[in-house]
């Protein structure tokens, strides 16, 4: 019989543990994602400021949209470059300044 009791025990032990693990990972606060991230489009030939799909702004427009959106930035920022041949006056470079905030 104590043999019993022991194995009760035991499984009610780990069954306890296990339905812990559960509601922890339950409770564990995970990626947001709620919030819808901003888009933005890019075209070889684009001149627009609001850089939208009717409207899109040139690369180094659509980077200045970016660097005005990062510091307030409650999501991604998501660009989309529209196709096309993209020629440049001088290399496009991205740095650390131009990476997410507030944890996106």
């Amino acid at each position: 019989m104590p043999l019993f009791r022991s194995r009760a025990a035991g499984l009610s032990g780990v069954l306890g543990t296990l339905a812990g693990l559960i509601c922890a990972a339950l409770s564990t606060a995970g990626p947001a994602y709620a919030a819808t991230p901003t888009v933005l489009y890019a075209s070889p030939s684009g001149s627009g400021s609001t850089c939208s799909l009717s409207a899109p702004c040139s690369l180094d427009g659509a980077k200045s949209k970016v660097a005005g959106l990062a510091p307030g930035m409650a999501a991604g920022i998501d660009v989309y470059l529209r196709g096309g041949t993209y020629r440049l006056s001088q290399a496009f470079a991205l740095g650390p300044s131009d990476s997410g905030r507030n944890g996106f």
